[in-house]
């Protein structure tokens, strides 16, 4: 299989045990690396879109 893909996977996986002040944290931590629109959405939605913004 395709490795970024393996590693989406695990990424997702890795999602579902994150807290609502983990995801938090998470969008805290990437800072000027991502838009200012998906960092300031922490629900589990907005978490998808900022892993989905780092491919």
């Amino acid at each position: 299989m395709d490795k970024q893909f393996d590693f989406r996977v695990l990424l997702l996986k890795l999602q579902d045990y994150l807290s609502d002040n983990d995801r938090r944290r998470l969008h805290f931590i990437v800072d000027d690396t991502i838009p200012r629109h998906l960092r300031d959405d922490s629900t589990l939605g907005g978490t998808l879109s900022l892993l989905e913004s780092l491919f």
